[in-house]
């Protein structure tokens, strides 16, 4: 996840998807380290190669949607400030891609969920980029 975070946080610069590289490069990479020694430290019944899964109480799940939204408001008006491509769509790839590493981080079983959503949101903000793409070559 390192490796790709770096790759694609180039990719999105190329882009002008600042969203994108911000997120990953600055909360992704580094959650996915966080994450790394979590699951290192949290074998399954010995066995290092799963992990054992974490219940999120109620208390925290509000905390994690909180936290969630002051992250997408905060990013909202820094992505704005770059002038980032399609602002929607890449504001709400930083909402699922925080909420999918705090769950990674906690080893949430709904992390999966989080990252299907954001991959989602993904393939609409390229799609979105390949259409602008093509009315360009075609004018």
């Amino acid at each position: 996840m390192v490796v790709f975070s770096i790759l694609y946080g180039i990719i999105s610069y190329t882009f002008s998807y600042y969203g994108e590289m911000i997120t990953y490069l600055g909360m992704t990479a580094p959650m996915a380290i966080v994450a790394l020694l979590s699951w290192l430290r949290n074998p399954y019944n010995g066995n290092r190669a799963e992990v054992k899964v974490n219940s999120i109480k109620s208390q925290e799940v509000i905390f994690m949607f909180l936290l969630t939204a002051v992250i997408t408001f905060v990013f909202y008006f820094i992505l704005k400030f770059f002038h980032t491509a399609n602002l929607i769509p890449s504001t709400l790839s930083v909402t699922t891609s925080f909420l999918a590493a705090y769950l990674t981080f906690r080893r949430s079983a709904y992390f999966a969920l989080a990252y299907a959503t954001n991959d989602i949101i993904l393939i609409v903000l390229w799609i979105y980029q390949l259409v602008q793409d093509a009315k360009k070559a075609m004018e």
